[in-house]
């Protein structure tokens, strides 16, 4: 249900939340192609006991699956904004990060922040940003 609702899916993305990836799975599935996927889980106890109740070997064997797991908000920062440098989607977990809002709040406004500045350089601002939602 949670896919279901995520409107434009991007082949670059990154889910904030990542829990015990059930969702993650139907997401990815939904969208078939990615070229990167960037998840984001704040608690690495979380992602210890989702690699217990799921398979993520096919997530983990992914060259297009990045795993930020456990990171402080200035490592997430550093990684995304030298990989991100295309329009993405952005896909929060509101489960999961409704349990950390101090980590995933933060996370959450630098993705928004950097995702606007990309597409507000791309040239066209609003228009190009049309485009590509259409596009996706």
């Amino acid at each position: 249900m949670w896919a279901d609702s995520q409107g434009a899916i991007m082949p670059c993305l990154v889910i904030v939340g990542v829990g015990f990836a059930y969702h993650v799975f139907e997401l990815l599935e939904k969208r078939g192609y990615i070229e990167d996927a960037y998840l984001i889980e704040a608690d690495e106890r979380v992602f210890q006991m989702a690699m217990m109740v799921n398979d993520l070997s096919s997530l983990i064997q992914n060259p297009a699956v990045h795993f930020l797991v456990g990171y402080p908000l200035s490592v997430i920062e550093t990684i995304l904004s030298k990989s991100l440098i295309q329009p993405f989607s952005v896909h929060i977990f509101s489960p999961i990060v409704s349990l950390y809002p101090d980590i995933y709040n933060p996370v959450r406004q630098s993705l928004e922040n950097h995702l606007c500045a990309l597409r507000m350089s791309e040239g066209d601002g609003v228009e190009n940003l049309l485009k590509q939602m259409s596009a996706a």
